[in-house]
């Protein structure tokens, strides 16, 4: 995806015009709607600072805007080819889906636990616990939304604990 297609994909997602996402990235009235327009149909690409500004008038984490462009179905193969030899998420060979598996599961691994919050998450949206809009929140906003939830799980946890010794 196009980093155009993924700042209209966002802005849309949030409700906000095209002048008011340029607005709220500091340009100035007469030009917001025409330079977001730029980006949208990436005639022009935004510069490193202005997709930091993105990412926050947008409230999603800068690697969002960042993910590499995908335009064709082989660059997709070769991108999963490259997940498999970087980060061993490999096909699964033995289900009978197309499934994938994550070959290096060891409890430090930052991308297997990665994986399992968003599994989690996936898990939480399938049974109805969160909404459809609170997961794409989640996605959005990741990793802050997976350190929020961890901390305020570790206070509930904190709490718990101390009601527990208190007794």
């Amino acid at each position: 995806m196009l980093i155009g297609r993924r700042i209209r994909f966002l802005r849309l997602h949030r409700g906000m015009t095209q002048k008011e996402l340029g607005k709220a990235i500091g340009y100035s009235d007469k030009t917001a709607d025409v330079r977001v327009a730029q980006y949208e149909t990436n005639t022009y690409g935004p510069k490193d600072k202005v997709v930091t500004l993105l990412s926050l008038a947008l409230n999603v984490d800068e690697s969002d805007l960042k993910v590499p462009d995908i335009l064709h179905y082989d660059i997709l193969m070769h991108t999963l080819f490259r997940l498999e030899d970087e980060f061993g998420i490999t096909i699964n060979p033995d289900s009978d889906d197309i499934s994938f598996k994550f070959v290096d599961n060891t409890i430090n691994n930052p991308l297997y636990n990665d994986l399992q919050e968003w599994k989690k998450k996936a898990i939480q949206l399938k049974n109805g616990d969160i909404t459809f809009d609170e997961y794409m929140e989640w996605k959005l906003r990741f990793p802050i939304s997976a350190a929020v939830e961890t901390h305020e799980e570790l206070k509930k946890l904190r709490v718990k604990r101390k009601d527990e010794n208190e007794n």
